[in-house]
């Protein structure tokens, strides 16, 4: 027979290269699987058993940060106070105002303390279901007095409580400490109520320039209970210990169960509870000799059984780390495998007879769908996301690969609007940020915000007003009074920038009803502390100004510090937070304001923790004095050029690494 014209020798039908390629590929899957199941055992246990281990690490890992976390923002915030003055451990000031709110929030802290120079203590801890104030100066006079709300104020008694702080060992590690570096010490049972604890403590300035240490109690048993609910297969388990390596972590296993099993096992090593596994884990995971841990599954025996295991350290400072590990018995791995191997020897000879058959039959059906499948791919591909005629066959397969090609084309298109979507949300977010800003005579000022998303959880506000027939009007031009705000809200993104937006609304509307700053925070906190949910807070700082004045009334609830720089001094002077941030209570006192003065030349700053924070890919922190030297070197320009020179300098420092938070601030100029 003559050969088809429109067909070179080569050349074959969709349909004859469709049953040549199936039969092909059949044959030599059924090789492939065959010595992978006989040969590649080993390589396969190894590979589910990093998946698994790898994925519970990666988990316990995170929920051990998110345990730590909040304990190091909560002691670097009580830092601060102490820096401001908000506590005198002589009388107990701000023991119930400060940290009863941050406790509530945290359940994981125990108690708290707070030393001076003069070696008073101000020792807050919990105590039943209540709070109590223990109070000791250098004379030794002891008293306590109940702190929690439903108990009212109490009354002092003496008591024998035996506190020398200078004899802990967070004390002394405080002191080893850099300024503002947290130490966390080795858990320990806390001496009063012998709980499996933790101390986390950080050298702080007190009001007269002299050394003052605050600490944290944390009670380790969510990080327990978190291993021994967290399930690795029928038999694995976790286990957190310290750096020494004492159980923190307790995993799920029966002899575990009771309370007071864990109670004695808290705190102790493997070799003292007989607990075989953990010490033949622990002697697998030996470092080599540079000190690291493998990161890697490593195979070992314990009481006649094959595990896989895997460690990680999980660091908490310089010098102090966690530790967790997940185990996974070999046994439970490959007895699936070994049911595995008869099943697929099984399936292999009836597919590859039964795909002989149908091979023939599949290739007639598979031509003309795959073709249009291409061709809408090919669209696709050329961004072409119309409607399309519907591809049908008789095939579920195929039918089932069109719907789910429809699908995709249908979710590109919902991506590209979801896109259009953030972008507008992102542009009607700067819309509100203004452009321009109130014109004076003395004050230069300017402001600015880079989101680190699409969408921010900062924002600022300036507002200059004339009060004329008991009206206010909102005016740029020559204003009787200026009005100011910058807050950040926890997190970023869409979430975050709603609250930010409802923040600023909230702002507006007290300015537009002529409220001073004091009345316009009470209300905003009041709001937020009613909306806030999940431990969710904004850290804002508000002001006015008063054009004829050389003064600035503002209030700085938790956003810290304020950068203002003295002309005639040439320094920068730090002011910390005055309130703690809104929407943790809607307790602590915002009828004060801070007033400042500003001469000419002058400056007060106002920026957010997204520019002090700013890691380099180094991890290098842009900190406080590189930002306070910008300001002193760039204090003759224009407050413009100042925070362009701040921008500049962080886009330089960052390195186009990527920003993990919002920047913002606002910059005044007394002219």
């Amino acid at each position: 027979m003559p050969a088809d014209p429109q067909f070179s020798p080569r050349e074959t039908t969709i349909r004859r290269s469709l049953l040549n390629n199936m039969l092909f590929m059949v044959t030599l899957f059924a090789l492939v699987v065959l010595v992978a199941i006989f040969l590649g055992a080993e390589q396969l246990t190894q590979s589910l058993s990093r998946v698994l281990i790898g994925q519970a690490i990666d988990r316990t890992e995170e929920e051990v940060k998110q345990f730590i976390e909040p304990v190091e923002k909560t002691l670097q915030i009580v830092a601060e106070w102490v820096s401001g003055g908000r506590f005198d451990p002589a009388t107990g000031e701000g023991g119930r105002e400060l940290l009863l709110p941050l406790f509530r929030v945290y359940p994981q802290l125990y108690g708290g303390l707070v030393v001076d120079s003069n070696a008073q203590v101000m020792h807050v801890n919990r105590f039943e279901d209540d709070w109590r104030l223990y109070l000791v100066d250098g004379d030794g006079r002891r008293g306590a007095r109940s702190l929690f709300p439903l108990s009212g104020t109490g009354t002092w008694s003496p008591i024998d409580y035996d506190l020398d702080p200078s004899e802990r060992p967070w004390y002394q590690g405080a002191i080893d400490s850099g300024p503002g570096e947290i130490y966390w010490t080795d858990a320990y049972r806390f001496f009063a109520s012998g709980y499996p604890g933790i101390t986390a403590a950080i050298r702080a300035s007190g009001p007269d320039g002299a050394d003052w240490m605050v600490a944290l109690d944390v009670l380790l048993e969510d990080i327990s209970d978190f291993t021994r609910r967290f399930n690795v297969g029928y038999e694995g388990v976790v286990l957190v210990t310290d750096g020494t390596g004492q159980l923190i972590g307790l995993p799920n296993l029966p002899r575990f169960a009771a309370q007071s099993a864990r109670e004695q096992a808290y705190l102790k090593r493997p070799q003292e509870l007989d607990f075989n596994l953990a010490t033949d884990a622990a002697a697998a995971f030996q470092p080599d000799p540079t000190g690291s841990v493998s990161l890697e599954p490593v195979r070992f025996r314990s009481e006649g059984r094959v595990w896989w295991g895997q460690g990680k350290w999980i660091p908490l400072n310089r010098s102090r780390e966690l530790f967790t590990g997940v185990l996974v018995r070999e046994g439970e791995l490959l007895g699936s495998i070994k049911q595995l191997r008869v099943l697929l020897l099984t399936v292999i000879f009836l597919v590859t007879v039964f795909a002989v058959y149908r091979a023939a039959v599949l290739a007639r059906r598979y031509s003309q769908p795959i073709r249009s499948l291409a061709d809408q791919s090919l669209r696709i591909s050329e961004g072409n996301l119309e409607d399309t005629p519907p591809i049908r066959s008789s095939l579920t397969e195929v039918n089932h690969l069109a719907r789910s090609h429809e699908q995709m084309r249908k979710g590109l298109a919902n991506l590209l609007r979801l896109e259009d979507d953030l972008q507008l949300a992102r542009q009607i977010q700067q819309k509100t940020f203004p452009r321009s800003f109130p014109k004076t005579v003395h004050y230069d000022i300017s402001a600015g915000s880079l989101p680190a998303d699409a969408t921010g959880g900062d924002t600022f506000d300036v507002v200059g007003i004339n009060r004329a027939d008991g009206q206010v009007r909102i005016t740029e031009n020559r204003p009787d009074e200026i009005y100011l705000i910058l807050a950040d809200v926890t997190g970023h993104g869409v979430g975050p920038a709603l609250t930010a937006s409802q923040v600023r609304a909230m702002f507006r509307m007290g300015v537009r009803i002529g409220r001073p700053v004091n009345e316009i925070a009470a209300h905003m906190n009041d709001q937020l502390t009613a909306d806030a949910h999940g431990g969710r807070f904004v850290t804002a700082w508000l002001g006015s100004i008063d054009r004829h004045a050389d003064r600035i009334l503002m209030l700085s609830a938790g956003q810290a510090p304020i950068l203002q720089y003295i002309r005639e001094e040439d320094r920068v002077e730090r002011i910390p937070a005055d309130t703690p941030p809104f929407g943790v209570t809607a307790d602590h006192e915002l009828a004060r304001l801070r007033e400042v003065i500003l001469k000419p030349g002058d400056i007060l700053a106002v920026l957010s923790d997204g520019v002090f924070d700013a890691k380099a890919f180094d991890g290098e922190r842009f900190g406080d004095l590189r930002v306070e030297e910008l300001i002193r070197v760039n204090a003759r320009k224009p407050a413009q050029d100042i925070i362009l020179a701040i921008r500049d300098e962080l886009r330089r420092f960052l390195n186009d690494s990527i920003a993990h938070d919002d920047q913002t601030g606002i910059l005044i100029k007394r002219v």
